[in-house]
């Protein structure tokens, strides 16, 4: 694949999403991407999903208790449902080896030990999906 960091795209692009849908095709014949479910915060308003880690207890604008986003403060909630699932989880030593084989990959240096702690500790799948109802709310 060429990259221009000039080329403006939308993604509606008919071209962009031919290129969307042949890399989905690639990732989920090589099984990287299955259909699962995920079950945690997820925010609305970032349109984001987040660990446990990543929420607080808050209030919300009438007062009422809930759990808010750590880094944009907006409100989350639990959610459950069947998605498709990026199977990071086994990339965990090939990403481990090419951060050890190439020290300058991440800088400066103090990153680039945060990020191998990181993915010592364990990395999870992530969803990629969300159902057209859900994203249409």
């Amino acid at each position: 694949m060429r990259y221009n960091m000039d080329y403006f795209i939308r993604t509606t692009n008919e071209t962009h999403k031919q290129t969307v849908h042949a890399f989905w095709r690639t990732l989920r014949d090589k099984g990287d991407i299955y259909l699962g479910k995920y079950e945690g915060w997820y925010s609305v308003s970032d349109e984001s999903f987040l660990t446990s880690q990543n929420v607080t207890d808050g209030v919300d604008k009438n007062g009422k208790p809930c759990k808010i986003s750590l880094e944009s403060g907006h409100v989350v909630s639990w959610v459950e449902e069947e998605n498709y699932m990026f199977r990071l989880s086994a990339f965990r030593d090939r990403l481990l080896d090419y951060y050890h084989s190439n020290p300058n990959c991440i800088v400066p240096e103090f990153r680039r030990r945060e990020v191998i702690r990181t993915v010592e500790k364990g990395l999870f799948d992530l969803s990629v999906s969300r159902k057209r109802e859900a994203v249409q709310n």
